[in-house]
């Protein structure tokens, strides 16, 4: 594991995140070229699977190849996307689009997203927002098991694209089942740090800082602030 003073000084400023790997070989020859290529910090996406390298408990080496690199579990924490799309969905301003719970739907003009309760979390007026607002649309209809929009800025649609909706944040809990199966594997093969997304509050820093010294581990978590419910909780967080 690397030391905190390294940590906390340069080895964040280029942070590289993999995932979507097509295997092991993959995985080990990307980390043999980050840093060569000024890449510190290497995060695995867990969100997006990476099994293959879970397996092999190569997640918690440090590879050394002329400069530390320090690895890290990315992605912890809430978050809402779309489904898989054959190929990109170009999105032109006007046009109607639609999102739905039912899983694995991908047509012209409607793709699935990850979590149920969506319907719930939208209202009409919303504005939806795709990375983060690379694109955006605006809901103008819901059923029972689909959110109806108008596109504002189009762009095009990949697969798996984070959604969020202005000015709110999803109900998902903070750290899911998941991401505490992902925690325990970090632990045990002694990563350096967890990068813990869309923190509302401190409370859940507290939830994971607990369990990491209820295990004897002295991971690091970095905080990562996505969303406007965060702002007024920043002292709290900060103090952690």
């Amino acid at each position: 594991m690397v030391a905190s003073a390294e940590i906390g000084s340069s080895l964040l400023r280029m942070p590289a995140t993999v995932g979507d790997l097509a295997g092991l070989d993959s995985y080990r020859h990307i980390s043999r070229a980050l840093p060569v290529n000024g890449v510190r910090s290497r995060s695995l996406s867990c969100e997006r699977g990476v099994m293959v390298v879970r397996s092999e408990s190569t997640m918690g080496r440090t590879d050394r190849v002329g400069s530390v690199v320090v690895n890290g579990s990315a992605n912890l924490g809430p978050e809402v996307r779309s489904g898989d799309v054959p190929q990109p969905i170009l999105l032109v301003e006007g046009q109607e689009f639609n999102f739905t719970i039912k899983r694995g739907v991908s047509v012209e003009n409607t793709v699935s997203v990850n979590y149920d309760d969506f319907i719930n979390d939208v209202d009409i007026g919303d504005v939806l927002l795709v990375d983060g607002g690379m694109m955006s649309l605006s809901v103008k209809e819901k059923t029972h098991d689909t959110v109806k929009c108008e596109v504002i800025d189009g762009g095009e649609l990949k697969s798996r694209r984070h959604l969020n909706v202005r000015g709110k944040s999803a109900t998902l809990p903070s750290i899911t089942e998941k991401d505490w199966e992902d925690i325990k594997f970090g632990v045990d093969n002694q990563i350096d740090f967890y990068a813990l997304s869309f923190v509302k509050d401190a409370e859940v820093v507290y939830e994971l800082k607990d369990y990491l010294k209820r295990h004897n581990s002295d991971i690091h978590v970095i905080v990562k602030i996505e969303s406007a419910d965060s702002i007024p909780n920043l002292p709290s967080i900060i103090c952690f």
